[in-house]
């Protein structure tokens, strides 16, 4: 639909003079609110129904208790007993989420054309993406989307422009407030027809984010006993809805026919109420008109009448539209997080926390086991009443050697202990099995946490154990962690296409690990620009140990070395190295002296004063300060 169009005239009359525009919002909606209701309560009740045909819910809460710690029956343990509880699982998750965030790959914005300038540019933008990637609120919410997906089987995250900021972030959306198409057997978000989330919010709240239906939220929450009462229940907690959708919305003409439209866009619900909806606000419907003037033609010039002066004085001008996007299409901001999917449905299929709950439950009964027989082993104390009345040996503490005990008669016919058996070898080991064939589903194995638990094995076994853990952490890696960073990448060049209408400034870490600023504006997106990642986690590990193979073998140069290892400013490292081997005097003068003006000179001019330890040795042989240069 045109955003512009004519109120009340005819084509002659826009002709004659000039034309009436009335400016239509270039987001609205045109979908009537009971149609949006009645696609909502389908797909929810068709969501609902999927999750109950898996068994989602209950898996999920089995998982998250395990995960926490809430494993053991209390009331099934007796009361001679002690609860025993060893939590693999919140280890494994722990340690293999630190050992993930570790990975975070390096991103790099594709220039959109081969010129010098687009090459410039897409070096800012890279090093701009790769520090917001880096950032730590941004690393919080990748862990935490790594952490949740193993305990619900996916997770999300979420681009967000924040209007009181000014720019945009990423959330995490709790997997339980999530809502999407089932149907659809890839986690890829824009292949699905939807996808919501359940927001809490106190009323106030929403009120203030949707103040022209006021009247409308007071109704659907049944206020209408007066000021008094709206006053007193605005802080009340309620949950409303946020719907995102890429699909055909039945629409019903006038004249009463049916017809399906393809529609993108957002609309946001509180029970049976529209609060508000719109196209996708992330996309750029309107455009911006821009006016190109070319000069005109020679057979177009022959056309020309008297009329047509301005153009041939001036040349023929255009009017073409530029739409800010970076994507191919409009997207919903929504990034679900998978890594076991089977292509029966978009989560996983099972995660590794499902797969040693029972393990987890062997663990802990045989680790009780072990603890109650071996109380049970310590010697009980068994006394004749004949000699000891029952008070005096509730009074008796063995255990105390200061405490003496005096008995009439044979102290053989009247004390005695009975003892139990300690825990066996084979309960030991059985538990230490268990544990091993959890951690190993885990990737966890030994070496992995830091613990050498037999004195047998060899060097080589430990690291093949540790590459084993590694192998399978960076496997899951690159779809989850990297899969997720790269999707924020692209989201960063929509978002600053869409919306950074002026210049903003932003900041990222310079070769040398200086903080470099640089302001950017929309029209630093090109198009057919694309995120990727240059080099993963992965990657960059293998280039370290290249990199020390290498050195050892003389046979890469310091530049290089550098380089692969990740460390700053290897320019400025190469040329400290070399300047160091080829004059120390002029490396301590230019780069340390540098630091500490004035001081390396006289630290040197003391000890050149200072009588040297060889007799022999001439004062014209004792060292020279440098000289001033």
């Amino acid at each position: 639909m045109d955003p512009y169009i004519t109120t009340g005239q005819s084509e002659e009359d826009v002709e004659a003079r000039d034309t009436i525009l009335e400016y239509l919002d270039p987001l609205s909606l045109d979908i009537p609110d009971e149609t949006l209701i009645e696609y909502f309560k389908k797909r929810l009740k068709s969501f609902d129904a999927w999750k109950l045909d898996i068994n989602l819910e209950t898996r999920q809460k089995k998982n998250k208790e395990y995960y926490i710690g809430n494993q053991i029956n209390l009331a099934k343990v007796p009361k001679y007993s002690i609860p025993y509880m060893e939590n693999l699982i919140w280890e494994a998750v722990a340690r293999n989420a630190a050992i993930a965030i570790s990975r975070l790959p390096d991103l790099i914005a594709k220039p959109g054309n081969k010129s010098d300038e687009s090459r410039i540019t897409a070096e800012t933008l890279t090093e701009i993406i790769n520090s917001d990637v880096q950032k730590r609120a941004n690393k919080k919410v990748l862990k935490l989307a790594y952490k949740q997906r193993k305990v619900y089987f996916y997770s999300v995250v979420k681009a967000v422009w924040n209007r009181e900021k000014g720019d945009f972030e990423y959330v995490n959306v709790h997997p339980g407030n999530a809502i999407f198409d089932h149907r659809c057997k890839t986690s890829d978000v824009d292949k699905m027809s939807y996808f919501g989330e359940n927001m809490e919010i106190t009323v106030e709240e929403l009120i203030a984010k949707f103040p022209d239906k006021e009247k409308a939220i007071y109704n659907e929450l049944g206020w209408k006993s007066g000021e008094e009462t709206k006053k007193k229940n605005m802080a009340t907690s309620i949950k409303y809805w946020e719907v995102w959708f890429d699909d055909k919305i039945k629409k019903v003409s006038e004249d009463g026919k049916k017809s399906w439209v393809n529609t993108s866009g957002v609309f946001w619900k509180y029970k049976n109420l529209v609060l508000k909806k719109m196209r996708n606000p992330y996309w750029d419907w309107e455009g911006e008109e821009v006016f190109i003037k070319r000069e005109v033609e020679e057979d177009e010039a022959e056309a020309l009448t008297e009329d047509d002066v301005f153009q041939q004085l001036f040349g023929k001008t255009e009017s073409s539209k530029i739409f800010r996007n970076h994507f191919r299409q409009p997207k919903k901001p929504y990034f679900l997080m998978t890594f076991t999917s089977f292509g029966e449905h978009p989560i996983d299929i099972s995660t590794d926390i499902e797969q040693v709950l029972y393990f987890q439950d062997n663990v802990n009964d045989e680790g009780r086991q072990i603890t109650d027989m071996n109380r049970r082993s310590r010697p009980k104390h068994v006394f004749s009443q004949e000699a000891l009345d029952k008070k005096t040996v509730e009074d008796l503490d063995t255990n105390n050697p200061d405490q003496s005990i005096v008995t009439n008669g044979d102290l053989r016919s009247v004390y005695t202990t009975i003892q139990s058996s300690p825990a066996p070898k084979q309960l030991y080991e059985s538990k230490y099995q268990n544990r091993s064939i959890a951690f190993e589903i885990m990737a966890l194995n030994a070496t992995t946490r830091g613990v050498r638990e037999s004195g047998d094995e060899t060097l080589g076994a430990r690291q093949m154990m540790r590459e084993q853990d590694f192998g399978l952490i960076d496997d899951e890696v690159d779809d989850t962690i990297n899969a997720c960073a790269e999707w924020m990448g692209g989201w960063d060049l929509q978002m600053i296409k869409r919306f950074y209408t002026k210049e903003k400034l932003k900041s990222y870490k310079g070769k040398r690990g200086e903080l470099v600023f640089t302001r950017i504006n929309q029209d630093v997106v090109e198009d057919g620009m694309e995120v990727e990642v240059y080099a993963s986690g992965v990657d960059k590990q293998k280039r370290k140990v290249e990199a020390f193979e290498m050195a050892k073998l003389k046979m890469i140069d310091p530049y290089n070395f550098y380089k692969d290892m990740g460390a700053a400013d290897p320019e400025g490292r190469t040329r400290d190295l070399i300047l160091s081997s080829l004059s120390p005097a002029l490396y301590l003068k230019t780069v340390v002296e540098s630091t500490t003006p004035g001081q390396l000179t006289q630290e040197l001019a003391a000890i050149a004063q200072q009588p040297s330890p060889n007799p022999q040795m001439q004062p014209q042989q004792q060292p020279q300060p440098p000289q001033q240069m």
